[in-house]
């Protein structure tokens, strides 16, 4: 596995940065760095939270796809756009939903809301090492389960909207010299 984006050798046709953007000290430099190893015409796929979504008005500070301190930047669409465009990267597809991240992010959304220790089922179904009080795991569970089921149309309403909780860009290599 190589751990650094300068040990790589390329071309590489595609490349992808899945929830990986928005924890990077420089997202620019890395967006960069990996558009030097595109050839013209290869596609690189970024996903990350949506700033803009309507997740994350609703929700603000509870909102679990903000993820402070581990993201280091929340990104919005126009932003996204041009900071690929500005690494010689066109933006030729967008889409507005990922279905499984999307859906959670409303149900860990709501619960941060109401329940004080955020991230509960989050923590219980990834067996995070954190400890919760059985109220709180209980509570999350049930819950959690009720808030997934409405949470379901209000998904496909806000990614109609392009408007969903996650983005992702399909972005082409463009030549320079353009």
């Amino acid at each position: 596995m190589v751990a650094r984006i300068e040990d790589t050798t390329g071309p590489f046709d595609v490349i992808t940065l899945w929830h990986s953007l928005e924890h990077v000290h420089s997202p620019r430099a890395v967006l960069a760095a990996l558009s030097e190893r595109l050839p013209v015409g290869g596609f690189l796929f970024v996903a990350v939270p949506n700033g803009e979504s309507v997740q994350a008005r609703v929700f603000g500070s509870s909102w679990f796809h903000l993820d402070v301190p581990r993201h280091l930047f929340h990104f919005t669409p126009p932003a996204l756009n041009r900071l690929l465009a500005r690494c010689s990267l066109k933006v030729v597809r967008r889409w507005d939903l990922e279905l499984e991240l999307d859906l959670f992010g409303w149900t860990q959304s709501t619960l941060n809301r109401i329940i004080q220790t955020p991230n509960v089922l989050f923590d219980v179904l990834t067996r995070r090492r954190r400890r919760h009080r059985p109220f709180e795991i209980g509570t999350s569970v049930l819950l959690g389960a009720a808030a997934t089921v409405a949470a379901a149309p209000v998904v496909a309403f806000t990614a109609a909207l392009s408007r969903g909780a996650v983005m992702i860009f399909a972005a082409e290599k463009q030549d320079v010299k353009q």
